[in-house]
């Protein structure tokens, strides 16, 4: 049988001016990897038909969804020129701004358009985007979006952006149910409203809204389809049952949900957890009641399938039921209560890794040895809110008497030149160690240090799981507290949230917006940590 693609070209040599039935062939053939025979049907497209600005938009359209942000800022740009009294085109461009990370030239340009139409919608609701993301100010962003949806009350996208701005309160979730009203399978919101409904405590509603994320039009960066053909569980008995359980999304993910496995392994028959290699030999030390095998993911038509090779055999023929591992918390953790009951660390470090390194980490007076990761390994304009601002990096590394062990994978040459020289021989850096790739040396590192520091990513989520002293800063309470409120005094404390995590999450400090409040409690909270350590 012919692929769809082949089946699309046969249709378009019969039809060579249908403009969108020639963009669908270009993105059909660029799904099944051809990207050759995508870009020469786009020239052809071009070669055949007038410039029309409906033909440069929908190019630049395609462009983007084939993850080619520079070639649709020709073609939009194009489109603007061609027809400027349209509108939609200055949101079309700024918004392929943004995604090239031209923040500046997306605000400039959607704030000349709105002066031309003050009435459009769409246009304020793109400024606000920029105002919340690029200038990081959430109080004129709302105004925007307010505007927007004054023009234009079904506006989904500001009803969307506004419900963000209002955050996990009755306003913000109020608005995400009206969006779902007016789009019920818009499951991009629908996500959305389950990590407000988990920031504001409302936990098991969350778990169901959650579900959408397994739908692959909720535009996840990491969407995945689980192949396989077992039922699902929903929530049935297990007694005597084996069960699939497929992890998910990214490794910090991973290891987070991955606290609930010792609660399914005392009510399943057997458990066989199919998560990332690099997590494979770590959940076979840490899970030794459960099978855990690697998952093999591979792309097929634009979508990333998820694959068990394990399974072939004998083991596959035994499962009885399958979970996606994020689906596990809706029967296990209802409450804030149940997630704070997790026993204990879950994760345990290789004691032979521990012993190879540990020679290698110099100790300064203190004693002391903090492992400092600062930022993801993706950056963009929105996240790097999120973030440490690196100068921040630099003076810390700079306190005497603590050697601050780096656990940044993906750290640039600049950023450990720029350490070393701050540090010294404060800060320690092992080239040979790949941070990525190989978790069990990462996690033993951490089990190494003292304490582990840094905004709410993956390396901070291992050192819980391993029971290890964690400081997470961040602007924002990471939603997976579920609605507990972290401490703000300056004190480190073993009881100060009630949440998952409490027992290793000793101590949490989240910084506000304000720059300027920003080094003063971070510093005298790193004092308050090197006393503590000491002592206790």
């Amino acid at each position: 049988m012919p692929s769809s693609s082949t089946q699309l070209r046969r249709a378009l040599k019969r039809d060579p001016a249908n403009i969108d039935l020639a963009a669908a062939t270009a993105l059909r053939c660029f799904e099944e990897g051809d990207r050759a025979e995508a870009l020469q049907i786009m020239q052809d497209t071009l070669a055949k038909n007038p410039p029309t600005a409906l033909l440069m938009q929908v190019l630049g359209d395609l462009s983007l969804r084939m993850d080619m942000p520079d070639y649709a800022a020709k073609f939009l740009a194009a489109a603007l020129e061609i027809e400027p009294g349209n509108p939609s085109h200055y949101v079309n461009l700024a918004s392929c701004y943004i995604k090239q990370e031209r923040a500046d030239e997306a605000l400039s340009l959607a704030k000349s358009a709105v002066e031309m139409f003050p009435a459009y919608a769409s246009l304020w609701n793109i400024i606000g985007v920029l105002t919340r993301q690029h200038l990081n100010d959430h109080a004129n962003a709302m105004i925007f979006f307010q505007e927007a949806i004054r023009l234009d009350p079904v506006n989904v996208a500001a009803l969307n952006n506004l419900a963000e701005c209002y955050g996990p309160n009755e306003q913000g979730i109020a608005l995400y149910r009206q969006v779902l009203t007016l789009e019920p399978d818009n499951h991009a919101v629908r996500l959305s409203l389950a990590i407000a409904q988990f920031q504001s405590g409302q936990i098991a509603d969350g778990w169901k809204s959650y579900e959408a994320r397994l739908k692959l039009a909720a535009g996840l960066a990491k969407d995945v389809t689980f192949v396989h053909r077992y039922p699902l569980w929903n929530g049935g008995p297990l007694t005597g049952k084996t069960v699939l359980v497929m992890a998910e999304q990214g490794i910090g993910d991973e290891v987070m949900f991955a606290a609930v496995l010792p609660a399914l392994m005392r009510d399943a028959g057997h458990v066989v957890v199919a998560c990332a290699p690099r997590l494979v030999s770590i959940f076979r030390r840490s899970f030794t009641g459960a099978t855990i095998i690697p998952f093999e993911d591979k792309v097929a038509y634009g979508r990333r399938e998820r694959h068990f090779p394990d399974l072939k055999g004998p083991l596959g023929k035994s499962i009885d039921i399958a979970v996606p591992l994020a689906s596990l918390p809706q029967y296990y953790w209802r409450d804030r209560q149940a997630m704070a009951a997790i026993a204990g660390p879950y994760l345990t470090p290789c004691p032979e890794t521990m012993a190879k390194l540990a020679p290698r980490i110099p100790r300064q007076e203190s004693g002391l040895v903090f492992g400092i990761s600062w930022r993801s390994g993706k950056m963009t304009a929105e996240r790097r809110h999120g973030y440490w601002d690196f100068d921040m990096v630099e003076k810390m590394v700079a306190t005497p008497g603590v050697t601050f062990l780096n656990l940044q994978y993906g750290a640039t040459a600049e950023e450990l030149a720029a350490l070393k020289k701050a540090g010294g021989t404060n800060f320690v850096h092992l080239p040979d160690v790949d941070l990525f790739n190989d978790l069990e040396a990462n996690l033993a590192l951490m089990a190494l240090s003292d304490l582990v520091m840094g905004p709410p990513i993956a390396p901070q989520m291992l050192a819980m799981a391993t029971g290890k002293w964690t400081w997470i800063l961040a602007p924002e309470v990471p939603w997976w507290m579920f609605g507990a409120l972290p401490g703000w005094g300056m004190k480190p404390s073993k009881n100060i949230i009630d949440a998952p995590f409490s027992h290793a999450l000793k101590f949490s400090f989240f910084r506000k917006r304000q720059r300027d409040l920003w080094d003063p409690y971070t510093f005298q909270m790193l004092h308050q940590w090197i006393t503590y350590l000491r002592t206790s």
